[in-house]
């Protein structure tokens, strides 16, 4: 039997990019046929890095290309030469890809870090690998529900009762730009990994902090929910939320891929 069929949309603005930082996102999709059927498998990643010495050096850009080789040299190369029929350690794949970028940039300092999430997609089952303040939402008919954790200090102070978001949003705490999990700066690097079910019902969002940020009050996880639930297809409902942090002139760069399942 077929498994689903993965529908994805992905969309970016660079307009509101503060200058010392940059996106980068890549989607990757394949498709095998075999006696089993047709099998879907796509890779997806958004990161949220810092601009080197001249705009050639993004630390985001670098580590997405790093993951993407490594899960086409791990995972569909296999996948492609056994026609699907290949049992992939997925998890692990996703924490080596994580691993051999965070060598590359701290091989490359002048590039300096990023945050980076992954989510790898089998049929109707997400593996998502995760590090810094970019994130993964599962989003339903129930709402918006956030599957990552942010490595922001913001949270770890929260989480902690060190401080209360209302001495965040009144700046009697500082935590600017302060991630205690980022990709190229320190080894080893810990990577989060998770799973998610999605169906026909239901998303995987993935995005930068211009779109989420840690305390959402920009575009509120309601308004999300309702995109979704008025939109015909992920491209338009990627290109809508895009155009939702813009006119809340987020400060930063805004990306977004929404990834679903289709059973027609």
């Amino acid at each position: 039997m077929d498994k689903p069929h993965l529908v994805y949309g992905i969309a970016t603005d660079h307009t509101h990019s503060r200058e010392a930082a940059q996106d980068a996102s890549s989607a990757l999709m394949m498709s095998t046929t075999s006696d089993a059927g047709i099998q879907n498998v796509g890779l997806f990643v958004v990161a949220d890095g810092m601009v080197g010495r001249d705009e050639s050096e993004s630390a985001a850009a670098l580590a997405v290309q790093t993951v993407v080789a490594e899960v086409m040299r791990q995972v569909y190369a296999p996948l492609q030469a056994h026609m699907g029929d290949y049992e992939v350690p997925v998890r692990q794949v996703l924490v080596n890809a994580f691993l051999a970028a965070n060598q590359r940039l701290l091989a490359s300092p002048s590039y300096g870090t990023t945050a980076m999430t992954a989510a790898l997609v089998n049929g109707s089952m997400a593996y998502i690998a995760h590090v810094g303040d970019t994130s993964a939402h599962l989003i339903t008919p129930a709402g918006v529900q956030q599957l990552t954790t942010t490595h922001h200090l913001a949270h770890r102070l929260v989480e902690s009762g060190q401080a209360t978001w209302e001495q965040l949003f009144l700046n009697q705490v500082d935590v600017t730009n302060v991630l205690y999990r980022t990709v190229g700066k320190n080894e080893p690097l810990e990577v989060d990994v998770i799973t998610a079910q999605i169906d026909p019902t239901s998303q995987i969002l993935l995005c930068t902090d211009g779109l989420s940020g840690w305390n959402w009050e920009r575009v509120p996880k309601n308004e999300i929910a309702s995109v979704m639930m008025s939109s015909y297809d992920l491209q338009f409902a990627c290109n809508r939320l895009i155009t939702l942090a813009q006119e809340r002139d987020t400060i930063d760069a805004v990306t977004a891929i929404l990834v679903g399942v289709d059973n027609h």
